[in-house]
């Protein structure tokens, strides 16, 4: 069903990543390799989450480092959302 409302599959991977781990931060790399994507979708999606205010990041050794942004309104919508649509073994 989400895949139907978000029309690309990194997206909604990168979104069930840090909705369903709120306090984690991430690189890139890392991302493409828990979201079983190409890097480059990666890099893309995670600079319109960032544009859109889903997302935080900083440059840290060299490597931009990403996470929630806590302020955002819309982040309990989208964390209920994600839950009601992945079934509970994507959580255990």
């Amino acid at each position: 069903m989400i895949e139907r409302l978000f029309s690309s599959r990194v997206r909604i991977g990168l979104l069930k990543q840090f909705l369903l781990n709120p306090d984690q931060r991430c690189y890139a790399r890392m991302l493409s390799r828990l979201v079983g994507a190409q890097y480059s979708a990666v890099w893309k999606e995670l600079r319109n989450l960032e544009g859109a205010g889903l997302l935080l990041s900083e440059k840290s050794g060299g490597r931009r480092l990403f996470w929630l942004n806590p302020d955002n309104p819309i982040l309990s919508d989208l964390r209920a959302m994600i839950l009601k649509t992945v079934g509970g073994g994507d959580l255990i």
